[in-house]
Parts: C-alpha cells; structure tokens; sequence
C-alpha cells in the first residue's frame, strides 16, 4: 500500500510524466507519506497502478509501460487484447475515409473492443460507431479527466466514462498539451493487437502510433488512398502494412493473425 500511494503520488507531482517519475523511483526521492496520501486522497478516479494485481500482465511487458493509469469506466475492457482493435487517424478526414471508416467499425463493432483516441475526426468516428452499433470502446486520452479535448467530444467523453472506458496516465488537473499526446500513442499500440489506419498524412499524431505499432510488433491495417502526395496509408502499404477494404478484411486478418500468434 505504501509503495502504492507514493506512486500514484509520484504520477501527480510529475503530471504523469514517465520519465520524470522513473528518475525519481532510481533516485528514492520520494514524497512523505502524508504529503502522498493527501495528494492520493484528492484523486476524484479510479487508479490502477503497476503494483496491482489486476495491472494487466501484457502491459508491463511492453515498452515504457504505464506506472500509473487513472480510469473511468469498466476496466475489465482491459482484459483481452486478442479482441483489441486500434481504429485511428486524421482529424479531418476526407468523405471517403469517413465513410470508409463507418462502414468497416460497424461491421465489427460488437465482435472486438475499439481502441482510440477521443481526438477529433477518425477516433470520434470509431467511438461513436462503436457505441452506436452495440459494441464496447477504450478511449486513451492525452490529458486528465478534469478536461475535455476537443470541446465537442464532451458527449461522447460523459458516455464512455459511464458505460466503456477512458484511460489516461495523466492526472486528473493535468491538462491536454502538445507534449502529452505522442507518448499518449504508445499505449494505444500498446493496447491492441493491430493498428487500422483509415487516412493520415506523413506527419501526424498516427504516424506516430504507426511507428509505435511497429516497433512493438503489432499489424498495421491500412486503407488504400487516392491522395497520391501526403498518404501515410499509402506509404505504409508500400512498407509492407496491410492493405485492408472492408470489415470483412479486418475480421479476416484478425482472426488469421490471432491464430497464427497464439
């Protein structure tokens, strides 16, 4: 329990920052216990952290894993990452990957647990079909639950809370800056066993979760695109991702990759 409290005390003092709270575990420069336990008690969440015996086994083995993970929601979402879906992308998307996007989340909503990124565009998309279809989403968020960002996911934000799952390994006060959001992708490839990307350009928030994704060994599912000149899906594709067109797709590679790795 003290080790417990002085993490999680650690996680708010750094605003979550893995690095940060790293040194300090190397260092012993640990916060007195009270100071830990008032900070702890202000916490208005849910929290899991590494020392849990619910902390999810796949998670600490994976690079930087979270020490801490606030939460909202049914954690048990976590429990089978052979049925995790990553759905990410551009924030504005073009018509095609809109639609693309609606028709491939809706034919496998209710068979796998949608993970994404609460950001505009693609990751509202894939939460909001998911719920709408009767399935069950994970929202990895770049801030704490004090905030929401952007504004106008305040209504899907509210819903998962209650009835799927937010995550953040920022605290509650943190809010949502530029330098939260790229280690924020880390555990969104984390999280699943593989990566579609619908559309996205060569420098974004889902290159950065593509690389991730590749690193850790994960499939990258890609939508073929028309845009000749700024197409990461294209490139991806090129690299050696796979090329996906339809839920019927997906299913099939999941199931097939699923098999493959058991």
């Amino acid at each position: 329990m003290y080790i417990r409290t002085i993490l999680i005390a650690l996680a708010i003092k750094h605003n979550g920052n893995w690095e940060s709270i790293l040194k300090d575990l190397q260092l012993k420069e640990f916060p007195k216990i009270e100071e830990a336990i008032e900070l702890v008690s202000q916490i208005k969440c849910n929290v899991l952290t590494i020392f849990d015996s619910d902390y999810p086994q796949y998670l600490k083995e994976c690079y930087m894993p979270p020490f801490v993970l606030f939460y909202k929601g049914d954690i048990s979402l976590l429990n089978n990452p052979e049925k995790h879906l990553a759905v990410v992308g551009t924030r504005n998307p073009s018509k095609y990957a809109i639609d693309a996007t609606k028709e491939i989340v809706k034919g496998v909503a209710k068979e796998y647990v949608v993970v994404s990124g609460m950001a505009s565009g693609i990751d509202r998309i894939a939460h909001e079909v998911t719920i709408d279809n009767g399935g069950k989403t994970i929202a990895v968020i770049g801030h704490g639950f004090n905030y929401c960002f952007p504004n106008e996911n305040r209504d899907i934000y509210k819903k998962m809370q209650k009835e799927h799952l937010v995550i953040s390994e920022y605290p509650p006060n943190c809010p949502p800056t530029g330098d939260n959001f790229p280690p924020r992708n880390r555990i969104i490839a984390q999280l699943s066993r593989c990566v579609l990307i619908t559309e996205g350009g060569l420098r974004s928030g889902t290159f950065i979760t593509a690389n991730y994704a590749l690193t850790f060994n994960k499939d990258v599912l890609c939508l073929p695109s028309s845009d000749l000149n700024n197409s990461l899906c294209n490139r991806l594709i090129r690299e050696g991702a796979i090329l996906v067109e339809s839920s019927e797709h997906v299913r099939e590679m999941m199931e097939r990759i699923s098999y493959y790795r058991k």
